[in-house]
């Protein structure tokens, strides 16, 4: 099972000019994709936490040369698609945000994880879901 998901603790405070929120995701993708901030999906997504997302991508081949280096200099996005593993979450914990305490928030994800039982074994570390399963 592949996480897509990890909330990252990146502690940066800013605002757009009309006070909303800016988050910052970061998500690997094929480089024959097309952008994501062209695409419905992440207009869908503003709306849906009236915040400003701020999109940056990096292609599949050239993230595994990056990933070990922006971690250790603590390079870490608010939200991160399909980067990190369990074992990265460990090895950095104080960046990852414990999503179990905000499960109620997330009906869809409490559901999957009741429903799925050998699931949260790929996103917990027993006591703390520091990233979503892939499905």
């Amino acid at each position: 099972m592949v996480t897509t998901f990890a909330a990252c603790g990146n502690k940066q405070a800013t605002t757009d000019e009309n006070g909303k929120p800016i988050v910052n995701i970061l998500v690997r993708r094929n480089v024959t994709d097309h952008p994501m901030q062209d695409t419905q999906y992440t207009k869908d997504l503003e709306a849906a936490c009236d915040c400003t997302i701020k999109w940056q991508e990096v292609a599949d081949n050239a993230w595994d040369q990056q990933k070990s280096a922006k971690m250790a200099a603590g390079e870490f996005p608010d939200i991160g698609l399909s980067l990190f593993s369990m074992v990265d979450a460990a090895k950095y914990s104080t960046y990852f945000e414990n999503l179990k305490p905000h499960l109620d928030k997330m009906p869809n994800v409490k559901k999957f994880l009741k429903n799925n039982k050998g699931a949260e074994k790929y996103v917990t570390d027993g006591t703390k879901i520091a990233m979503l399963p892939s499905d």
